[in-house]
Order: structure tokens, then C-alpha cells, then sequence
């Protein structure tokens, strides 16, 4: 199945409308943490056709669900991953958090047609940037055995979409914790 790609910063005129909210400041304050939503949402659009909630109303319910928290000094941090599983399984999805995953865990879970939203270093992927991010891993290449993920932050490439990425890559940046999705069967 193809897996739809969509980035956190569209780019278009007025972001903030396509993001889903009135503001440009509601929009700059929440998009720096949405990467999680971001690869939520990909899935939804893919493989639940009657999913019509922006990245704005997925952050919202996912906050409401104690997904992200808002500091005292305005700051975000989030998003957790056993509500970001709550707000999928709502909405027709199911899955697991997991820690401490092998690779050849993702193997199999991509295998089998899941999904898996990976935290990975960001230090360790790009000297630029740190902290954790969340990438997409969607498809599996045994030829070349390779993943293939979509980046919503495009810091891992500017195209963001069906990257490509070895074993031992993967092993080196993977924070070897996140969740693996996919379609309930109550749905």
C-alpha cells in the first residue's frame, strides 16, 4: 500500500489554514512537536479513508488526551506515546508501544503490514539538530534490505517521503522505542 507522505510545514501561502487552526501563532507554537501526529495521520489517510481531522484537530484531542504538555513558560513537551496510541485506536487503528525494539522486530512488523512510528536520535542522524523525532517506517526492501520511512520534518532529507535506510543506520540513530499501528479489526 502507499503510504500518504505528509510534511509538517506545508508549503503554501498560509500554512496555518492548511494545518487546520485560524492563527499563525497557534500553528507556529504547535508544528515544532507534531511529528508524531504528522505519522499518525499519514496512516489514518492511507488506511482509513473516512479520517477527515486536521493535524490541528489531532493535536488538540491528542493534548486533551495528555499527549503533549504545556509548560509554565509556554514551552511543548510531547508527544507521549500511550496517548498518541489512545488517539489512533479512536480512530480505527490499534497497535502497541514498545520499548527497547530490535531491528528485526520492525522487520517483522512491516512484514506483516504494520506500521511503525520510530523515535530516533536526532544528534546521532544529523549533527545540526538534537533530541528525539519521530520518523514513519512503512515498507520493508528484503532485496536490499533496506527500510523505507517518510521524514515529516524532512531533516533526514529535504524530500521527506520513501527514504531509504540500512540496518546498521537504523541501529545507530534508533532511540529503539515508539509504536507499531495498524487497522482494527472493530473497524
Amino acid at each position: 500500500m502507499n503510504i500518504k507522505f505528509i510534511p509538517k510545514r506545508a508549503e503554501c501561502e498560509k500554512p496555518w489554514v492548511e494545518f487546520g487552526c485560524e492563527e499563525p501563532a497557534e500553528y507556529n507554537q504547535w508544528v515544532p512537536h507534531i511529528c508524531g501526529i504528522c505519522c499518525l495521520k499519514m496512516v489514518l489517510d492511507s488506511i482509513c479513508p473516512e479520517n477527515s481531522m486536521s493535524l490541528y484537530s489531532l493535536t488538540i484531542y491528542c493534548y486533551n488526551l495528555s499527549g503533549f504538555r504545556i509548560m509554565e513558560d509556554g514551552s511543548i513537551s510531547g508527544v507521549f506515546h500511550h496517548p498518541l496510541l489512545e488517539l489512533a485506536r479512536s480512530r480505527g487503528l490499534d497497535g502497541k508501544v514498545f520499548r527497547d525494539v530490535e531491528i528485526s522486530s520492525i522487520i517483522t512488523e512491516v512484514q506483516e503490514g504494520n506500521y511503525v512510528i520510530l523515535s530516533i536520535n536526532l544528534e546521532l542522524a544529523t549533527k545540526l539538530m538534537s533530541g528525539s523525532h519521530l520518523i514513519l517506517i512503512h515498507a520493508y526492501d528484503d532485496r536490499k534490505e533496506e527500510f523505507i520511512f517518510h521524514d515529516c520534518s524532512q531533516v533526514l532529507d529535504s524530500i521527506g517521503s520513501n527514504l531509504r535506510i540500512n540496518h546498521s543506520q537504523l541501529t545507530r540513530i534508533s532511540n529503539k522505542k515508539g509504536i507499531v499501528l495498524w487497522k482494527s479489526v472493530l473497524y
